[in-house]
């Protein structure tokens, strides 16, 4: 029932403009063309419109009041024989979109590091979606993704070609956990080895002081199998501490 002094459903704007349409045919990019028809002042019948766009939105599947519009889902991929930058997806503007998942395929030979990243091209910053290693079977290696109390976020990767203890170092500068992150607390990490069932500290990576002590840990996830995804901790860090992870052969 249409608000008091509101015009008819007959005179809608929202209706008149869909009409010859079924709801299986009617599409987000129509309700953007109408939004920015309707203004914001809320009289002059301008209340019953936000009313049927979000009504009829919601019976077409093609507006969301909590999560993702049915039926937008989507595979992408991309492929690459370097290091570099490579586009994996470009929103439209205004557009808002959730990462469901991702996987990185296996490597005939040697290590990969793969790092999702949600690039601003305004701006030129970066922030950090996932991390997930790529590797031949006969490697060991682990990747170990931190994010901090000041929001910055490093990866540490180490890899193992037996039984022995491993040091994680900085995915870019190749400095170690202690001289990397001084002073700062580990508040999300997450971590992934293809060859998990190798290591032995724990599952995972630990984060030793500067005595040796274990201050922190987390398990690995294996790429393989599934989606590594951030984990609360809350582990601070002082020079000389190191992340480590160790593997039975």
């Amino acid at each position: 029932m249409p608000l008091p002094f509101a015009p008819k459903p007959d005179e809608s704007r929202v209706y008149d403009s869909l009409k010859d349409k079924l709801l299986t045919e009617i599409t987000a990019d129509n309700f953007d063309s109408l939004r920015s028809t309707v203004y914001a002042q809320g009289v002059d019948g301008a209340e019953d419109e936000y009313r049927r766009l979000l009504l009829l939105g919601l019976a077409a599947d093609q507006l969301s009041v909590s999560g993702p519009i049915a039926n937008t889902q989507f595979v992408t991929q991309t492929s690459a024989t370097s290091a570099g930058d490579a586009v994996l997806f470009t929103p439209g503007a205004g557009e808002v979109w959730q990462l469901a998942a991702a996987s990185v395929g296996t490597l005939s030979s040697g290590t990969t590091k793969v790092m999702l990243l949600l690039n601003d091209t305004n701006t030129t910053s970066s922030t950090l979606l996932e991390a997930v290693t790529a590797a031949a079977a006969a490697t060991r290696t682990l990747a170990l993704t931190v994010r901090t109390n000041r929001n910055e976020e490093r990866c540490f990767v180490g890899t193992s070609s037996g039984g022995d203890t491993t040091t994680l170092v900085d995915q870019t500068t190749s400095n170690g956990l202690g001289e990397t992150l001084q002073g700062q607390t580990i508040t999300e990490a997450m971590c992934s080895s293809v060859d998990g069932i190798k290591i032995i500290s724990g599952g995972g990576a630990v984060i030793l002081n500067a005595q040796g002590a274990v201050v922190g840990s987390i398990n690995a996830c294996d790429d393989g199998l599934a989606q590594p995804d951030w984990v609360p901790m809350n582990s601070k860090v002082e020079l000389n501490y190191a992340a480590q992870y160790i593997t039975g052969s």
